[in-house]
């Protein structure tokens, strides 16, 4: 069971301590040698082997005697020299959010240590007394631990919470980490040695002393490395050097080409003309957009059964990431990892994701934000097409999409004449309208079908009660029924019902089930496909 520290407080803020396992050195540390992020607290108590691991982009040392502790979120990779013997011991900080009845709900705490991850060396020798009882206890069974390993794991964290750095005290911590935070909201400002200690309450050369000694760089260089970080991604979305320079702070466009080359080896020019080689998207819908400039993504998400229409190019991507359509904290955290151990160029989303999944992320690589609802499918593709230096690429890819949309519309109403449309789909157990996004974006904009009920009020799609279905008295419908047991049965049971019953295209045997891909995926590379499958479907009706 979880358990607290020393406190002289009960109450939800005091963080509770779940210990999960503890193990050697040695065999295990395989994992650390490959990018991942840190999913619980990791207390590494090296006793031989040498090497250094990179935490969040700060490099420590690892050697005999030493302590380190990861904290989740940290993004690790570790190079050993020397085989790691030693304990590597995990552990989850919690903290109460709610009671439901009679239940409390935990959620993972955030930073509750203030020693960082070096821990002075004067504390190895009491840690490693403590791990090495709760080791053995650990190798006893069940019945014969008596609680003992929750009381060596209690004493140990209790140790853990006692600590601080050797040039600082908790108070400090959190004075520092306020600067950083500072830096990563207002990195395009210059910000001064003397404000940002200011913000620390410090004098300025303590707190540079500081800030040094807690996070291996001075303050001029994290803010810089910051600014590196946000100018590859501005430079990878086209802006030019001058402006990318005043965007992110450095305001002197010399001064940011020579320390861009220092850290990058190429100039900002350079290595904006440069094509990315690997571009991974975590954005089902970006993938396709690649696809159509005629780039496989490095990693990308993958659902095979559901993505039939792409399935030429599944083999062809390297890292799958998982799909589903809804994403649980697990998959997500699953698909991060995954990115991780792949190391992409560029990493291509849209503005949906969490904060906490976009700080993950540009800990990984330069990431490329298409807003998904701030632009139309062409606004994306053109964004994207910029982002990957397909410029002219795109730009004669959507002349011919045009072209042929005329074309294929023609048709179509030279058999339906203006008779009205509609697109429908059963999901989740509920029946849903689109607009003009979806497979609506082609039909009602591309191909100009007459729709069947006003889609500009419309974002995406809509939930269509039954008792509106007299006012969407279309003369098509295009119907998508998900095969989930809810949507069935929904489906089943909408059949039956004498609204359904009484709409004109139900009466004249005009309802056409279709399949989800390519219909209802909004790009380019679905699109194109939309075209041809609209025209097909028409065609019985001439």
């Amino acid at each position: 069971m979880p358990i607290p520290p020393p406190t002289d407080r009960d109450d939800k803020d005091t963080p509770l301590f779940q210990f999960l396992d503890i193990s050697e050195l040695g065999d295990g540390t395989d994992e650390l040698t490959r990018p991942a992020f840190i999913e619980t607290y990791t207390l590494l108590l090296l006793t031989g082997g040498r090497g250094s691991l990179t935490a969040d982009g700060q490099v420590h040392t690892m050697e005999p005697d030493k302590c380190l502790l990861l904290s989740p979120g940290m993004l690790v990779e570790a190079d050993e020299y020397e085989p790691l013997e030693g304990y590597q011991l995990r552990f989850e900080a919690l903290r109460q959010q709610g009671q439901t009845g009679g239940e409390r709900i935990f959620q993972a705490a955030g930073n509750v240590f203030d020693c960082g991850v070096d821990i002075p060396k004067a504390w190895f020798r009491e840690l490693h007394h403590l791990a090495l009882p709760l080791m053995e206890s650990c190798k006893l069974p069940a019945e014969q631990r008596r609680h003992r390993d929750q009381l060596f794991f209690y004493k140990l964290v209790y140790q853990l919470t006692d600590i601080v750095p050797e040039q600082g005290d908790p108070d400090s911590w959190s004075a520092i980490r306020r600067t950083i935070q500072a830096m990563e909201s207002r990195y395009g400002e210059p910000l001064s040695r003397d404000e940002l200690a200011g913000i620390a309450g410090m004098s300025p050369w303590h707190y540079s002393h500081l800030f040094k000694s807690m996070t291996g760089l001075s303050p001029h260089r994290y803010l810089a490395d910051i600014r590196l970080r946000r100018a590859k991604e501005l430079l990878r979305r086209g802006l030019g050097p001058r402006d990318v320079a005043i965007q992110v702070g450095f305001g002197d466009d010399s001064h940011f080409r020579r320390k861009f080359r220092e850290s990058v080896g190429l100039s900002p020019s350079a290595f904006a003309s440069r094509k990315p080689e690997k571009v991974a998207t975590v954005s089902y819908h970006y993938a396709a957009h690649l696809l159509a400039l005629g780039i496989v993504p490095y990693a990308a998400p993958v659902h095979r059964e559901r993505e039939q229409h792409r399935s030429d190019y599944h083999d062809l991507i390297q890292v799958h990431m998982l799909r589903r359509k809804r994403m649980p904290a697990e998959l997500w955290r699953s698909n991060i990892q995954s990115l991780a151990r792949a190391k992409p160029e560029m990493i291509v989303c849209d503005e949906l994701l969490t904060s906490e999944i976009d700080e993950q992320l540009r800990k990984i690589a330069p990431i490329a934000v298409v807003p998904w609802m701030g632009d139309r499918w062409r606004g994306h593709f053109r964004q994207i097409a910029a982002i990957v230096g397909k410029q002219k690429e795109v730009e004669h890819w959507i002349a011919e999409y045009d072209r042929r949309a005329d074309e294929a519309g023609t048709a179509i109403r030279r058999c339906i004449g203006e008779q009205t449309v509609a697109l429908m789909h059963i999901m989740l157990g509920e029946l849903l309208v689109y607009g003009k996004r979806n497979g609506g974006a082609v039909l009602f904009e591309d191909l100009r079908l007459r729709p069947a009920y006003e889609t500009d009020s419309i974002s995406v799609f809509r939930v269509l009660p039954r008792a509106e279905l007299v006012r969407f008295d279309a003369d098509y419908v295009l119907i998508v029924v998900d095969q989930d047991p809810a949507s069935l049965m929904a489906w089943e049971k909408l059949q039956q019902e004498d609204a359904w019953m009484a709409v004109q295209a139900v009466r004249n045997g005009r309802v056409k089930l279709i399949p989800e891909a390519p219909w209802l995926e909004y790009s380019p590379f679905a699109h194109d496909l939309v075209l041809e499958e609209a025209r097909r479907l028409f065609a019985g009706d001439c």
